[in-house]
C-alpha cells in the first residue's frame, strides 16, 4: 500500500509540474572597445533579453578614454552625434513574428537605447541588431536567443 501511495504522488507531481508554465528568462550579449578617427575610445555593449512574452534589444556606449586629455577635448567628444541601433525580431510560439526598435541619434559621454515590448503571446526566438558608430568608429554585432 505505501509504494502504490509513493507512486501515485510521484505520478501526481509529475503531471503538476508539466501543467505549470514557467518564466524562463534569457540573455545574450556582446561587448567591445572601439576606438574612432581621433583616438577615442568608446565601450559598447548589445544585449538582447527574452521573458516569456516581453523581448528587449539593449545597445549601449560609454566614452572610456578621451585622447587629448584635456576638459575641452572631453566636452567635444561628449558633443559628438552617436548613432544607436537596438533593433530587433521576434518569432512567436504560436507561428507569427514581429519587430520592435529602431536607430536613435545620441550626445553625452554615456547613453542606451532599448526598445522593449510585450507580446499576446511567448516568444519562442529574438534576434537582436545592435550598431555604434561615432566619429568613425563602427561597431556592429548581432544577438540571438
Amino acid at each position: 500500500m505505501k509504494i502504490r501511495f509513493k507512486k501515485s504522488i510521484l505520478l501526481f507531481a509529475t503531471i503538476f509540474s508539466l501543467c505549470i508554465t514557467v518564466n524562463v528568462s534569457a540573455a545574450s550579449s556582446y561587448t567591445s572597445t572601439v576606438k574612432d578617427s581621433g583616438g577615442n575610445k568608446y565601450y559598447v555593449t548589445g544585449m538582447s533579453t527574452r521573458s516569456s512574452k516581453t523581448a528587449n534589444i539593449i545597445t549601449s556606449f560609454k566614452v572610456t578614454y578621451y585622447y587629448a586629455g584635456t576638459t575641452a577635448a572631453k566636452t567635444k567628444v561628449n558633443n559628438y552625434s552617436k548613432t544607436l541601433k537596438a533593433q530587433g525580431s521576434v518569432k512567436l510560439n504560436g507561428g507569427g513574428s514581429n519587430s520592435l526598435g529602431g536607430t536613435v541619434k545620441r550626445t553625452g559621454s554615456t547613453s542606451t537605447y532599448s526598445p522593449k515590448v510585450t507580446y499576446l503571446y511567448n516568444l519562442k526566438l529574438v534576434t537582436g541588431t545592435h550598431y555604434f558608430s561615432c566619429n568613425g568608429a563602427t561597431w556592429s554585432r548581432l544577438t540571438t536567443l
